[in-house]
């Protein structure tokens, strides 16, 4: 391409791209070969791309999380594996998006609302899942309707699926995860799309990653109670059964013995062992 134009690679000053071999590889990248022919052609990995993975590798590393992400991820691949299920996803969807225009719980313009689409994230790429949080979120009753309709169709060989799926999203464990994560990572995703812009330098983007560390330890100092009851009031509109923070972790949360279970309640577990523990992360 650049033959093609004209352009000398003399005259490179700078490279920047993700951590794919095919584009950082030292020995046949794109980077290599470049500055096999000018060594002055400076290389800088993406500061998005490195931000993204450190998120994925934070992720794999906390086991709340991972599951968490392989439950959103078997949703996704229950409704898009089936041309009906994504039929009547969108059916309930443009009712949902009906109603909540009705309601003002969404705001109208070109092209807002084509975003509630379920789509498949990536991890190299977090804003996807920011987006599919926010979306579960906000369809999660249609979402609901597709699943327990794939669990009483006797005739579907997914019916056992469905309902595993479905139990295991109409938790508290579930909700309290999903605002979590969307929580987390709409901070984060503020920082990736700062890190795309044209004129980004590694002084600014040093700036940035300090601004978002404070905001994800206010979020962690002051930030507890309003997610609470975010929470709550996502359980009560879709009939989760909310569990006394009072009351002992059960056994299944906590993973310990029944005798180190006994002085660990319920809110220990959620603020302690996932909220603290995330953010830190």
């Amino acid at each position: 391409m650049l033959a093609k134009l004209s352009l000398s690679p003399s005259r490179i000053r700078g490279q920047w791209y993700d951590g794919a071999s095919s584009m950082r590889g030292h020995i046949n990248g794109l980077r290599t070969l470049i500055l096999q022919e000018n060594p002055s052609a400076h290389y800088v990995y993406c500061f998005a791309h490195q931000l993204q993975l450190t998120l994925v590798g934070v992720a794999d590393g906390h086991p709340h999380i991972k599951g968490f992400l392989e439950l959103v991820n078997l949703i996704l691949n229950v409704i898009e594996s089936s041309y009906k299920r994504r039929d009547e996803y969108r059916t309930r969807q443009s009712e949902k998006v009906e109603e909540a225009l009705r309601m003002g719980e969404l705001m109208t313009g070109k092209g807002l609302n084509q975003e509630l689409g379920l789509q498949r994230p990536s991890d190299g790429h977090w804003g996807s899942h920011f987006k599919t949080f926010v979306n579960l979120i906000v369809m999660f009753a249609p979402i609901v309707d597709v699943l327990d309709a794939l669990a009483t169709d006797t005739d579907s060989d997914d019916n056992a699926r469905g309902q595993a799926i479905l139990d295991g999203i109409q938790t508290y464990d579930f909700a309290f995860l999903l605002h979590l994560m969307k929580l987390v990572l709409g901070i984060t995703n503020a920082l990736s799309q700062a890190l795309q812009r044209r004129d980004q330098d590694i002084v600014n983007a040093l700036s940035l990653l300090g601004t978002t560390k404070k905001q994800l330890q206010r979020t962690r100092d002051y930030g507890w109670d309003a997610l609470i009851d975010n929470v709550k009031s996502f359980c009560v509109k879709h009939d989760i059964e909310i569990p006394n923070m009072e009351d002992f972790a059960p056994l299944r949360a906590r993973g310990k013995s029944k005798r180190r279970l006994s002085s660990v309640t319920n809110e220990h577990y959620y603020r302690v062992d996932v909220f603290y523990s995330i953010l830190d992360m």
